[in-house]
């Protein structure tokens, strides 16, 4: 892992996160009226794929994800 480039880092984060979203069986569709009703704020689906598209997405994005879909991010 410390020989990837910020490239290959990005794209192992937009993967890891589209598969959280998929394991937990939602769509950007779902999870963004989920995340809406859940922290009162609107969220589109086009925000969330743009934000891992450009791999712009800020970790408090991250993390209010992983919250919606049931998951707790730990560091080991």
């Amino acid at each position: 892992m410390d020989n990837l480039s910020e490239d290959q880092m990005l794209e192992n984060m937009r993967n890891e996160i589209k598969g959280y979203i998929r394991m937990r069986g939602f769509t950007y569709e779902s999870l963004a009226k989920l995340m809406s009703e859940k922290y009162g704020f609107s969220v589109t689906p086009q925000s969330i794929n743009n934000k891992l598209s450009r791999g712009s997405i800020k970790y408090i994005d991250v993390i209010r994800i992983a919250l919606a879909l049931g998951y707790k991010i730990t560091w080991n």
